[in-house]
């Protein structure tokens, strides 16, 4: 059961971030001509954040409310630690310094 839940939670967090990524591309792609390039790589940069926060949303959810695991050596318990854990992986820098 958890690990339908798990592939379930992967799914539906893969298709947020999708749908969320899809609709700032239209978004920019109506109005790239109107904006200035500050302003493109500044929403692009807002889109990033946003999906490192839905990533550590699942996270979160996925530990403390349906149980399917943690970080092994961690002791996350502030949604602050799932971002700082999502935006490592996000950005594969690595999380050398949570193991």
């Amino acid at each position: 059961m958890s690990l339908f839940l798990a592939w379930l939670m992967t799914i539906v967090t893969a298709c947020v971030v999708l749908f969320f990524h899809n609709a700032v591309m239209i978004l920019l792609i109506k109005t790239c001509k109107k904006l200035s390039m500050v302003w493109v790589i500044l929403m692009l940069a807002l889109s990033h954040m946003a999906h490192i926060w839905i990533y550590a949303f699942a996270i979160y959810v996925g530990d403390n409310i349906l149980e399917l695991g943690a970080i092994q050596n961690c002791e996350c318990n502030t949604i602050e630690d799932y971002v700082y854990f999502s935006g490592s992986n996000y950005t594969s820098l690595g999380y050398g310094d949570l193991i």
